[in-house]
Formats: C-alpha cells, sequence, structure tokens
C-alpha cells in the first residue's frame, strides 16, 4: 500500500542522507547516481516516488539492483585461530604477505573459491585457514538497514563539482535578497565578483540560470551604490556580491 511504500522510502533517504554526512558531501552537492538493492517492492517504490527521492537526496539516477557485489571488491584475511593452529609462528607472515598482493587478489580470490590458496611462499593453504570479506570499491559507500542496501556513488566529476557551487552560491543569493528587504517578486541588479578561477567558471556557466533563480534582470560591474554588499564564501572561494534595486 501507499504507506508501505512512504516508508520504504523514508527508510532509503535516511539511509542515503547519512551516508552523505558520513563522508562530508553536502546536500547541495550533486551526486551522479545512487543504487539500490533490497525488499520486495523496492523496484515499485522507486517507480512511484523516484523523483521525490530524486530530489530530496539531490541525485540524478537511482536504479535498482539484485545485489551489491558490483559495488565491493572481495579479499580475504587470516582466520587467526584456524591458520595458528597449521601455521604456528609463521601466520603474521602470511597476513603480510596477504595485505601486499595489490592485483594478484584476483588469482587467490579464485583459488580460495576452489579451496586452496597460494600467497607468496605459501603454497596450497586449505581455504578455511581465511576469512572472505568485502570492502567498497573507490567512488562508493555502501550501507545495508532497514533490509536495503543503498550505495551512493560519490565520484564527483568537474560538472557535478560546478553545479554543486552554483546550487550553494544560488543559495546565499537568496539570503542576501531577503536581508536587504527586497519584495519576494522584485527583479534586481547585481554585481559579482571574485579571484576564484573556478567560482568564474561557475559564473560564467550558470549566468542565465542564477539570473532566473534570483530575479535579477542584468548585472553590472562595479556597482557605485549597492542596497547590500556581502563577501559570501562558496566552496573554497569567495564572491563579493552587491544588489541594488532596478531603478
Amino acid at each position: 500500500g501507499v504507506l508501505e511504500m512512504t516508508e520504504i522510502a523514508r527508510n532509503i533517504m535516511s539511509t542515503a542522507q547519512r551516508l552523505r554526512n558520513e563522508n562530508q558531501i553536502k546536500v547541495k552537492q550533486p551526486l551522479k547516481k545512487m543504487y539500490v538493492a533490497g525488499q520486495e517492492g523496492v523496484q515499485d517504490v522507486l517507480n512511484e516516488l523516484g523523483d521525490v527521492i530524486k530530489d530530496e537526496l539531490n541525485v540524478k539516477e537511482i536504479e535498482c539492483v539484485k545485489d551489491d557485489s558490483k559495488f565491493n571488491d572481495e579479499y580475504l584475511s587470516v582466520n587467526f585461530k584456524k591458520a595458528g593452529a597449521v601455521l604456528k609462528g609463521e601466520v603474521q607472515k602470511l597476513k603480510t604477505a596477504l595485505l601486499e598482493l595489490g592485483d594478484k587478489i584476483k588469482d587467490v580470490m579464485s583459488g580460495f573459491k576452489k579451496g586452496k590458496v597460494t600467497v607468496g611462499e605459501f603454497k596450497d593453504l586449505d581455504s578455511e585457514l581465511f576469512n572472505r570479506e568485502k570492502k567498497p570499491k573507490t567512488d562508493f559507500v555502501i550501507s545495508h538497514e532497514n533490509g536495503n542496501t543503498v550505495v551512493l556513488d560519490i565520484n564527483l566529476d568537474e560538472e557535478l563539482v560546478m553545479e554543486g557551487l552554483y546550487r550553494e552560491f544560488v543559495r546565499s543569493l537568496q539570503v542576501l535578497r531577503k536581508e536587504a528587504d527586497f519584495a519576494i517578486d522584485e527583479r534586481i541588479v547585481a554585481d559579482f565578483n571574485t579571484n576564484d578561477q573556478k567560482l568564474s567558471k561557475v559564473l560564467e556557466s550558470f549566468a542565465e540560470k542564477i539570473k532566473q533563480e534570483v530575479l535579477i534582470s542584468d548585472f553590472e560591474t562595479n556597482m557605485k551604490k549597492p542596497r547590500i554588499e556581502k563577501e559570501v564564501e562558496v566552496g573554497d572561494g569567495k564572491i563579493v556580491v552587491k544588489f541594488r534595486s532596478k531603478e
């Protein structure tokens, strides 16, 4: 039913929000993709409420997946109890050898699945001397709760970073508009000034959108008598903002 759907959607959103917070990704920073694996009915929820979830989480795309294996790298750890009985004092050495595997981990994993593991000088060890572990691949963060697995792709390309900065800037501008007491539907003139290259690029790329969102009719350089003037922080840079009435 509708209530159930809302409940599942809510669970998914709170898990994703927590993942964002834990990885210090601002709410205004758009993310490319989120994957959900989970209970029966998740696909229906995404069909019905997908747009709401996307808006709420600022994610471009959501995909329902069967399981989270493609977001994880598998590796082995030493089962100290079992390995200790067989290898005695060599266990630490085996642990080190495992950590130094690098790309060879793939061969070791396939050996593990067949029952025999060779790591460096340790040949054909029984698979039960190891535990199978998994960790999220770079660019993915994963959480399992409430019967759902939520995966966020936190890789930010330049486009996403720029959009994040633009959203952050617009929010500051809306606050400034209020501070300066402009009427809600009043069109204004703005002057933006920054030495930050990235922010200059944001101002250029998103000029039209900023105009629409903040009801700016024109830009002006070296504004003489602004109603409000303030330096706002956006990402790691700063922009000096001046606003005046249109007339």
